[in-house]
């Protein structure tokens, strides 16, 4: 054999097939194209039998043999281990015999990173506000309107979302006030044959709050204290991965008859992976 080595890698994969039909009449046909990400966070080889030099050869004995080694894993903003639909961010050691004319057998084991999502700085309170012009036979109405606050950023697994907001109806619709928490999973390719690049989204309504109506003229009050989201989420927020995002956000929307759009506000959550109180050094 030439040597036997062992490296430490660390990276991220993207990968889905989408199909579509092309052509017309009688010939019509599907086909598919396959999007792919990819993303390094490092590579640390270790040469523990052998030598370094490709043209040298050596011979190992028969029987068993055992070698130590040691990685330091590089201080860096890595994500976290990660495995999801179209994507994942693995962490392993890979052992490997390289022997010249012949398939190099190998072996890989993994192993998990676990690093703190960072909380925002600014743990200070979020609003959002909007409003929506109706017009029924070239008459406009009075407009829907909504202001939709939480009190911070970071909540932990579990905590519930207290929501403060303020509905105001003076269109002529009676609309339904309502609330949902989703947590969302975004796949970025870097590689796709013959169609543009673009994002693969997975998006989960994990809770949601639903309102009275509210008639023509009339307005409501949403308090912490008595309106709250259910925080079911497990999976941390995963923010520093160029191509595999997990997210979190409440939605705020006024359910509006008849209109495709309805008026809602968006505001970020952050889902920390340890308490708040007690973050560490990403080592």
């Amino acid at each position: 054999m030439r040597k036997i080595i062992v490296t430490m890698r660390g990276e991220a994969d993207t990968k889905w097939v989408e199909t579509r039909m092309t052509g017309t009449g009688s010939n019509r046909y599907e086909t598919s194209n396959t999007y792919k990400g990819h993303e390094d966070y490092f590579k640390v080889p270790q040469v523990v039998f052998g030598t370094d030099h490709d043209d040298s050869k050596v011979t190992l004995n028969s029987g068993i043999h055992e070698y130590d080694f040691s990685f330091q894993i590089p201080q860096q903003d890595l994500p976290r281990s990660y495995e999801g639909e179209y994507g994942k961010i693995v962490y392993y050691v890979k052992a490997e015999i390289d022997k010249p004319w012949a398939p190099d057998p190998d072996t890989r084991t993994s192993f998990t990173i676990v690093c703190p999502t960072a909380i925002p700085a600014n743990q200070g309170p979020i609003e959002r506000s909007d409003e929506k012009m109706l017009c029924c036979c070239c008459c406009a109405s009075g407009p829907i309107s909504v202001v939709a606050r939480i009190d911070k950023t970071g909540y932990q697994p579990g905590e519930p979302i207290p929501l403060s907001v303020e509905f105001e109806n003076h269109s002529s619709r009676i609309v339904r006030p309502q609330a949902s928490l989703y947590e969302t999973h975004t796949f970025t390719a870097d590689y796709a044959k013959f169609l543009p690049k673009h994002p693969k989204i997975s998006r989960k309504k994990l809770a949601d709050l639903q309102g009275q109506p509210l008639g023509r003229g009339s307005n409501a009050s949403w308090t912490g204290s008595t309106h709250q989201l259910k925080n079911p989420a497990v999976t941390p927020s995963l923010l520093n991965c160029r191509i595999i995002q997990v997210e979190y956000h409440v939605l705020v929307e006024v359910d509006i008859p008849s209109v495709n759009n309805n008026l809602r506000v968006e505001l970020p959550v952050v889902i920390p992976s340890v308490p708040q109180t007690s973050y560490f050094p990403s080592t």
